[in-house]
């Protein structure tokens, strides 16, 4: 194919040439903005840079004397035999990170894959994600515009009209893009993550200042639309009955992509931003809860597998694109960035866990998700998000207050502290202050600790657990005396907001009250999968491995309560343990959405109190299903053996 040859490419040109010429290229300091964009702190991004380099070192050290990092037809697992795929993806990986000797090396590989002069190759054009990574490439180096512009015209032309997505492979000979898929029905099938691939590649195109017809982001949105399913999520090809996660992560990042799409060319009519905003609200918790639950068990099973760090990338960028900024309680960028860098291996390479030749591929989208590469697809990122700051007292971590608080002083605000809880209309910020004063006088009294005015203040932060402070309330009485534990017990028994219950149940875990624990498992766990009493469910599952040198025998009924409440989301969430025409994919999520807190507590309770080692499967692997956890509880019902037995 000839650059912009018959692809209608005078509607691009100008605005690209313009883009092109105005954009500043090689910004040393582009990586470290989206860092901080995503509230990374100054230690993290250090990690993050330094981790970066050091993968990108791998990819250069592993670049062919011709531009290239595979021979060709060389079998990877990202693309089969295409290895023009990898060498645009590796090429952009570091070109994202930066340093003078990786953009070099990425101009190289562009030179060879698409010259400056004569046709582009169709080893190019003619593969979706060879044409993206290329045209993203491109982009990013402010160079080429004919090449922006011939393959952002080529992406748009190869969609299919009738499904609004992109096939693997095109069915005319004319358009032959990637490897065909071929359904049973011998018909080739369009897919989420060939549409996604060609997405990236418009939303590239379209950043430097180029527009493909708008009837071709119409028709993707509507197909996101169609094919999102009951639960919220999207499901591949080749994801069996269930939503899959990849795919759901690409839908969303998808569908924001569209919508900014048609933003660029004028205001959204009413209806088609109703329908984007119900599928990305319908699609969010598949997409939070399915992250939380992978990463969780990427940390527990931490060794290479090919496609771990695509999927890590699908996620970090989703996430990023739909605003989500809490994932069980940390910003997501850094969740994801932790799992990253514990999994670099010493030559700074992401193992894919087969062969070394699949290394590049896994390594290039680790740097990708790391170095927040998605962001340049967006007009407007959006403003710096200020790093986690240090935590204040009273917050776990933070350092307690030194002054001391004379007796007359701690009294009269403590006197202060009733009034205001006896006012419904107390403004919030006084009643924190006259919390935190009363806490810092209960604390450090500067006259001797006063029985009375203690048992007066600890009545005071269990009435203010109801109110606007109730996580602060809960906080200092989890630093008060025993005695409180089963007052707090009775008044927790009520309804709370979740992280009211976070931080009650997490409080009664450092009083540490054996009645505690035994409360949380037999009052706090229910079936119910959404409402309040899901909710708390989660958070006492969450507080469970906070107890700390709890008797064998408590720890043994709780682990065999919480076993006998979820051993049936388990069973129902898997498609092999049911009839096909009898699984519920929402069963799926169910389990999904509780199962890391469920086996975190678990493991908590079963751990040996003197070796400190975790249960194991037959096999001595780390136990991740409650199917091997109730084999294991089988085989050691004994109390009067470890892991129960006082010793």
């Amino acid at each position: 194919m000839r650059i912009a040859s018959g692809m209608r490419a005078a509607p691009w040109m100008g605005a690209v040439l313009a883009a092109v010429a105005a954009a500043d290229a090689g910004d040393p300091g582009a990586t470290d903005r989206r860092l901080q964009r995503a509230g990374a702190g100054t230690g993290l991004r250090l990690q993050v840079l330094e981790a970066a380099a050091r993968g990108a070192a791998f990819l250069r050290n592993n670049q062919r004397p011709d531009g290239t990092f595979l021979a060709p037809g060389e079998t990877n697992w990202f693309a089969g035999q295409d290895t023009v795929p990898v060498d645009a993806l590796c090429a952009l990986a570091l070109e994202m990170e930066g340093s003078p000797a990786s953009r070099a090396a990425a101009g190289r590989t562009l030179d060879r894959l698409a010259p400056a002069a004569g046709s582009i190759p169709r080893a190019v054009w003619g593969h979706v994600q060879a044409a993206s990574f290329v045209a993203r490439l491109a982009v990013e180096r402010r160079a080429n515009p004919a090449l922006i512009v011939s393959l952002g015209s080529s992406l748009g032309r190869t969609q299919d009209d009738r499904t609004g997505l992109w096939f693997p492979r095109a069915a005319r000979e004319e358009v032959p893009f990637g490897t065909l898929l071929i359904t049973t029905d011998g018909k080739p099938a369009p897919d989420i993550e060939t549409a996604h691939a060609a997405v990236l590649g418009l939303s590239a195109a379209e950043s430097a200042g180029g527009r493909a017809p708008t009837a071709v982001w119409t028709r993707h949105l509507d197909a996101l639309h169609r094919l999102q399913r009951a639960d919220g999520g999207w499901v591949s090809n080749t994801s069996g009955l269930g939503s899959d996660l990849a795919s759901t992560a690409q839908a969303m990042a998808g569908l924001v992509l569209g919508r900014e799409a048609m933003l660029r060319r004028g205001p959204l009519p009413p209806r088609p931003k109703a329908d984007i905003e119900e599928s990305l609200d319908r699609g969010r918790a598949f997409l939070r809860e399915g992250t939380a639950d992978a990463l969780w068990i990427q940390r527990r099973f931490p060794g290479g597998a090919a496609g771990r760090t695509s999927l890590l990338f699908d996620l970090e960028k989703a996430l990023s694109l739909t605003g989500t900024a809490d994932l069980d309680g940390f910003p997501p960028y850094g969740t994801i960035a932790a799992v990253l860098l514990g999994s670099q291996a010493r030559g700074g390479q992401w193992s894919s866990g087969g062969p070394p030749v699949d290394d590049l591929a896994e390594t290039a989208f680790a740097i990708l998700a790391l170095t927040r590469a998605s962001e340049t697809l967006r007009a407007d990122p959006g403003p710096a998000t200020a790093p986690r700051a240090d935590p204040v007292w009273p917050e776990e971590g933070a350092p307690p207050p030194s002054t001391t608080v004379p007796l007359r002083e701690a009294e009269e605000a403590l006197d202060w502290l009733d009034s205001l809880l006896r006012d419904p209309k107390a403004p919030r910020d006084s009643i924190r202050r006259t919390l935190l004063f009363t806490g810092r006088a209960y604390l450090r009294p500067a006259d001797g600790e006063d029985d009375e005015w203690c048992r007066r203040a600890e009545s005071a932060f269990l009435r203010a657990l109801k109110g606007p402070e109730g996580i602060l309330a809960a906080r200092l009485l989890g630093g008060t005396k025993v005695r409180v534990s089963a007052p707090m017990r009775r008044v927790l028994s009520g309804e709370f907001p979740a992280a009211v219950l976070r931080e009650g149940f997490a409080a009664l875990a450092r009083l540490g009250d054996p009645e505690s624990l035994r409360w949380l498992s037999e009052e706090n766990f229910s079936p119910d999968d959404s409402g309040p009493r899901f909710d708390r469910s989660r958070e006492a599952l969450r507080a469970v491995p906070l107890f700390a040198g709890m008797p064998g025998p408590l720890r043994r009924s709780c682990a065999e309560r919480i076993l006998s409440r979820y051993e049936g989301f388990e069973t129902a969430a898997n498609p092999l343990a049911v009839l096909p025409q009898r699984f519920d994919p929402t069963s799926r999520s169910r389990w999904v959405a509780c199962r890391r807190f469920v086996l975190d507590a678990l493991m908590a309770l079963s751990r040996d109190p003197v070796a400190g080692t975790e249960p194991k499967d037959k096999g001595g692997g780390r136990i991740v299903t409650l199917a091997a956890y109730r084999q294991w509880l089988q085989d050691h019902a004994d109390l009067k053996k470890a892991p129960w037995a006082e010793r």
